[in-house]
């Protein structure tokens, strides 16, 4: 009996956060921690100390980042419930800064090299040209990317917001190879589908960057994620500065996207060395050039 409400509150918890704009897959994540922690207790009702020995349990035993993960999932929980006293004067633990996890251009290169349906290396080459959410993009639809003007409006799960942001011309061609061999090629069709014309899981997404990272020999973890933080590393190296890095994230907060200072850092190293370099600067190496076509208008 006691399991069967636990089952139907936590069902009716995981509703709640997905309307409050959560998306599913955190919806998901924060229904796991809670019902970890009702497992500890063994009990309907739970209080103040009851809390406290399984944060200090989870201090104990988990990571840094697993540990912020279940206060913030009983703070919404608590809230819910409307026991928010139950967290009252237990602050939050700081989140570890460490640097985020990236590929170089090279190693995207080879992901894409070693797929090969259209889907996947336009799948690979769209993560890697706009940095999106995995949540983000598989709620892509076909008509959320205008070709002509060659961006893509996307739906912001977090900030509840719908933004518009552009696409590279390269991720723009393997779009329109891919949506050919589609079923399905309507405006309300998914971006990305399966051979069935319905929606690409967020699963299939992760297992095809990691059969491509394992047939390209990249020992590297290879995720959406890792994609996202590929993207922004690289925009940094090119230039761009935090402020617009945040705003073709999405990020709320400036200070989430400064976890990218780092390349700030090693192109600061890299330009210094370059100026006080005592070496002859190498020649450069012919350029080739082919022939292709425009993503956006077709032409030659």
């Amino acid at each position: 009996m006691l399991k069967s409400l636990i089952a139907d509150k936590l069902n009716d918890f995981e509703d709640y956060l997905i309307a409050s704009g959560c998306s599913p897959s955190s919806a998901r994540r924060y229904v796991e921690k809670v019902r970890q922690f009702l497992d500890f207790t063994r009990k309907n009702t739970f209080t103040r100390d009851d809390v406290v020995r399984f944060l200090a349990y989870c201090k104990k035993t988990k990571s840094a980042n697993t540990v912020c993960l279940i206060y913030y999932a009983l703070q919404r929980f608590f809230k819910y419930v409307k026991r928010e006293d139950l967290l009252q004067d237990i602050k939050p633990p700081k989140r570890p800064q460490t640097a985020p996890k990236y590929l170089t251009v090279e190693e995207v290169k080879k992901l894409v090299d070693h797929t090969a349906r259209p889907r996947d290396r336009a799948l690979i080459l769209m993560l890697f040209a706009t940095g999106l959410r995995v949540s983000e993009i598989v709620s892509l639809k076909i008509g959320d990317v205008d070709f002509k003007r060659g961006v893509v409006r996307v739906y912001r799960h977090k900030s509840e917001l719908e933004s518009e942001i552009p696409i590279a011309d390269f991720a723009l061609l393997a779009l329109r190879e891919a949506i050919n061999t589609y079923f399905r090629q309507d405006n309300d069709a998914p971006l990305f589908q399966n051979k069935y014309g319905e929606v690409l899981s967020v699963r299939s997404v992760q297992r095809i960057l990691q059969n491509a990272a394992k047939r390209a020999g990249i020992k590297k973890k290879v995720s959406p994620h890792v994609l996202r933080h590929t993207y922004a590393t690289f925009l940094l190296s090119k230039g761009f500065n935090l402020a617009e890095i945040q705003e073709l994230l999405g990020h709320a907060n400036i200070k989430t996207t400064r976890i990218y200072s780092h390349v700030v850092k090693t192109e600061l190293e890299r330009k210094y060395h370059a100026v006080f370099s005592s070496r002859e600067p190498e020649e450069e190496k012919p350029v080739t050039i082919k022939v292709t076509y425009c993503p956006k208008c077709g032409s030659k």
